[in-house]
């Protein structure tokens, strides 16, 4: 995560908010730039405010987002947002569906639900790969997206990396 976020030359996507949104809303306020996050839960919405306050990290755009279907998944409803047209990067941690049919889909929306916006992201950087369903949106985001895979290993959990889509990963 630090290193992704202190490489990045602009904007950077969080899906899912807590302590990644922290630390990039810090390192993000060190290059000058805004972390976007997007979170559905609404009281934790203001948990992580708080906390953002309390820490005076201010390099963040914080939002409360419901849930929206696409038909066979569920992802952030974006729809009212003003999203940059591009992000240097993405961190996928959400949302979190623990249960029921949407489960399994419930981080593929990220690129999906971007392109259908035209909002294009540069990297993508995955956390809980060892859980099979993230592996299963993993090998979607490369099929239908053009996407090249590293996977990392560290002592906080394993995470991959996506990137290299097709020029036009915004454009589906």
């Amino acid at each position: 995560l630090t290193e992704e976020v202190s490489n990045s030359s602009g904007p950077i996507l969080d899906c899912g908010s807590g302590l990644s949104t922290v630390i990039g809303g810090v390192l993000s306020g060190r290059r000058g730039q805004t972390l976007w996050g997007l979170e559905q839960d609404e009281e934790w919405t203001s948990t992580v405010r708080e906390i953002l306050d309390q820490l005076g990290v201010h390099a963040v755009e914080l939002h409360h987002v419901t849930l929206r279907s696409h038909h066979d998944y569920l992802w952030y409803d974006i729809s009212r947002l003003s999203l940059p047209s591009n992000f240097a990067a993405a961190l996928c941690d959400g949302p979190s569906i623990p249960e029921g049919p949407y489960k399994t889909r419930s981080r593929y929306g990220l690129l999906p639900t971007l392109a259908r916006t035209c909002v294009k992201v540069d990297r993508v950087l995955a956390d809980d790969v060892v859980e099979q369903r993230m592996q299963q949106v993993i090998r979607w985001w490369e099929s239908e997206f053009g996407l090249k895979t590293e996977h990392y290993a560290g002592p906080d959990g394993n995470c991959a990396v996506l990137s290299g889509g097709r020029p036009a990963i915004a454009v589906r």
